[in-house]
């Protein structure tokens, strides 16, 4: 458990006065338990080449003076702020409202008092108690998006005084876009009659939106919703988003198409051919009928092309590949794509203008050599032919299919085989199995989670590694568990040695610091076919004063706690920081880019991380910058801890006075680490760290984060007893430890 430590009593005034170079100010920490937080947009996105007046809903958004949208051509303007009344508040309103009615009665009211008696009559109608405190506030803004403005999601975020908020997503399109207007049940509410079109709507409690569409006999029609694609997670909500279900009727009510998903999407897609010309409804609601200002979607209707799957679904980095798409549409045959880059990893495929880009379309690039399937129609009776390393291209073509891939390995070599398939859009939930020449199972797998793959709930791609036991022939088998198959049904299936490597994840997304304080986040690593080693971390070109804590995740760990120092003066602008991460791979330095992302619940319990645009970074004005706390070591090289007992962490800094009874804890520390007390010294003080042998392995490695408290107490008042009041006051620098060996 963590050591607490009253540093009055065992330490004189000198530590009192370096820890002052902790303190932010109690008002800052207090501005950051109320951390501004944003949950929804609406609409969320436009059309490049316009403007759109929005809504964004949220807590803790008084005083927000700016928006940031990430990417280039889109520009954002705050237009005002709004919160839940207090009951004293609509009373006040309420008056002014009956005297501006009754000082206008029997003549026409000004326009100034005309726009003021609209405005009271509004904030009036809103609920008195709103349906979820996480998105109570709202704030209006203006996004004007330039004509050449790129077609994708963006990241969204607020300033408040207490620092800018999480990232929400914002798509820039490129159809005519149309707002809902309730009510919208009734055929007198059609939509512009000029199909395509992208239209935004929110479904609120109980409520349905129908929209009534002219079209041709033989028109193939497609639908495409973005609900869950906006807003990935609703923590108190099940099963965790906005579940939309869309359907097409025509005007007597005869259903003509319905979905409530896309393969494994929760976002729904149809299309269907119309019978004749005519009207037509498109509705859309939630399959639980549920409903909320966060229920926020973007739907496509028209005849354009649909890309619902590609085969490969991947290619080698450095090639021209072609691809055959599936869909609504779409050129048959082969298309050529354009050389593909020396970057590995997934990306939306790269179709530029020749497709609507209505979803998207996610495409592999490795280095690794590459073969299609053999057996690409489920006709082949024996197993392929394979050299490892290599990536197979393959597809369930029917169900029940099995495909079997053969090789030869000796005694003592390890082999890893993985596929990619439901993590790049494929319905596949495929399962692997390694077996010998005589068709005996050595290892089998069907599910592996992938940390890193934030989006996905069902981890349907599997993994296996084993060691072989003999020189002679193996097979791999890939199989859909659920034994369905068709021309979607695609993999990529890896046999190779283990590939060391990882990816890295820093979160949250947005951070915001006082000048001179210390925050601190997270770094996950996924670690990849084996990979155990120390992996460093540094901040890539980082301002002045910006200094990283505790740099590293340690061998063995699949995350670590770091902190981050602001320099000793505010910045005007908030930082756009890249984080990497620095390896030794097969006897050289590999190094990778940390993603940003939010560690998002969902449906109360589930945990993931999802990624954003861009890590932001503001240092914000109200801290006591420049005091220049630091660890001794430098904060580089670990500190050695003794497998059992007491060691000394020397900490130095400046000093100014702090009237206040300070307390040291350890945040979240190893079970058998604890903090015993500080000792004075000349220039600082001595963190006295004990360890517990018989709780702490030897060898041990990661991150101690001391924080500092100080305590108030107040006058007593009659017939009760004083109360003391406890507030942080700030943070150290991580400190990198590793625990000895016996």
């Amino acid at each position: 458990m963590s050591g607490t430590v009253t540093s009055t009593g065992r330490c004189p005034g000198r530590a009192l006065r370096l820890l002052a170079a902790l303190a932010a100010c109690s008002a800052a920490v207090a501005a950051q338990a109320a951390a501004p937080r944003i949950g929804y947009a609406y609409p969320a996105g436009l059309a490049r080449g316009s403007s759109v007046e929005i809504v964004v809903g949220g807590r803790a958004l008084g005083g927000v003076s700016a928006a940031r949208i990430s990417g280039a051509d889109v520009q954002a303007e705050v237009l005002g702020h709004e919160r839940p009344l207090t009951g004293a508040e609509r009373e006040t309103l309420r008056q002014e409202l009956q005297k501006l009615l009754q000082t206008q009665a029997g003549r026409t009211p000004s326009p100034a008092d005309a726009a003021r008696i609209a405005e009271l009559r509004r904030k009036l109608a809103t609920p008195r108690q709103p349906p979820s405190p996480q998105i109570a506030e709202t704030v209006r803004l203006r996004i004007t998006a330039g004509p050449d403005a790129e077609p994708t999601v963006r990241d969204l975020r607020l300033r408040t005084p207490a620092g800018w908020t999480n990232p929400i997503r914002f798509r820039i399109g490129t159809l005519s876009e149309y707002r809902e207007t309730e009510p919208n049940q009734a055929a007198d509410t059609a939509v512009p009659t000029g199909l395509p079109l992208l239209v935004n709507g929110q479904i609120l409690p109980g409520d349905v939106d129908r929209f009534w569409i002219r079209a041709r006999k033989g028109a193939r029609l497609v639908v495409v919703v973005s609900a869950r694609e906006l807003i990935p997670y609703l923590a108190d909500a099940v099963p965790g988003w906005f579940q939309a279900v869309v359907s097409v009727s025509d005007a007597r009510g005869n259903l003509l198409a319905f979905a409530d998903d896309h393969r494994f999407d929760p976002d729904p897609v149809l299309h269907c051919d119309l019978p004749a010309d005519g009207d037509y409804v498109v509705e859309v609601r939630d399959a639980l009928w549920r409903g909320r200002e966060d229920f926020v979607y973007r739907m496509a209707i028209g005849e354009v092309p649909l890309v619902t799957g590609v085969f490969p679904l991947g290619a080698r980095a450095g090639a021209e590949p072609t691809v055959e798409l599936q869909g609504v549409a779409v050129p048959e045959g082969p298309v050529a794509l354009p050389r593909l880059g020396r970057t590995t990893g997934v990306r939306a495929l790269p179709l530029g203008e020749r497709v609507e880009p209505l979803r998207a379309v996610p495409f592999a690039v490795d280095d690794l050599p590459e073969v299609r399937e053999a057996d690409a129609d489920g006709s082949a009776a024996g197993p392929q032919d394979l050299q490892p390393p290599v990536i197979v291209n393959g597809r369930i073509a029917h169900p029940g299919e099995r495909d079997l891939f053969r090789f030869r390995g000796r005694a003592g070599e390890r082999v890893v085989a993985e596929v990619m398939a439901r993590r790049l859009g494929s319905p596949l939930d495929a399962r692997l199995r390694l077996l010998d020449a005589q068709g005996r199972t050595l290892a089998s797998n069907d599910d592996q989670e992938d940390r890193g793959a934030g989006w996905t709930t069902h981890h349907a791609d599997p993994y296996l590694a084993a060691r072989l036991p003999a020189d002679g022939t193996y097979l791999v088998e890939v199989l859909d568990v659920q034994d369905h198959g068709g021309p979607e049904y695609a993999y990529r299936l890896r046999v190779s040695p283990p590939r060391h490597d990882f990816a890295l994840r820093v979160v949250p997304a947005t951070l915001n610091l006082r000048a001179g304080a210390t925050e601190v986040f997270t770094v996950h690593a996924m670690r990849r076919d084996g990979f155990d080693e120390d992996i460093r971390l540094r901040l890539v070109d980082p301002p002045p004063g910006l200094t990283l804590g505790g740099a590293w995740v340690p061998a063995g760990s699949s995350q670590a706690r770091l902190t981050l120092t602001a320099p000793a003066n505010a910045l005007d602008a908030p930082l756009q920081l890249v984080l990497e991460g620095v390896a030794r791979i097969g006897g050289k330095d590999a190094t990778r880019v940390a993603v940003p992302a939010e560690n998002q619940m969902q449906a109360f319990a589930y945990q993931h991380l999802v990624p954003a645009a861009e890590l932001v970074v503001a240092v914000l004005g109200g801290g006591r910058g420049g005091a220049g706390v630091r660890l001794a070591s430098g904060g580089d090289a670990p500190v050695r801890l003794p497998a059992q007992g007491k060691a000394r962490v020397p900490v130095r800094g400046l000093r100014r006075a702090l009237p206040a009874e300070v307390r040291f804890e350890l945040s979240d520390p190893p079970a058998g680490i604890a903090l015993e007390g500080i000792e004075a010294t000349r220039d600082g003080f001595d963190l006295l760290v004990t360890v517990d042998g018989q709780k702490v392995r030897p060898g041990t490695k990661g991150n101690l984060i001391v924080q500092a408290f100080g305590e108030r107490t107040g006058p007593a008042r009659e017939g009760a007893r004083a109360r003391t009041q406890r507030f942080a006051l700030g943070t150290l620098p991580a400190i990198p430890f590793e625990v000895g060996r016996r």
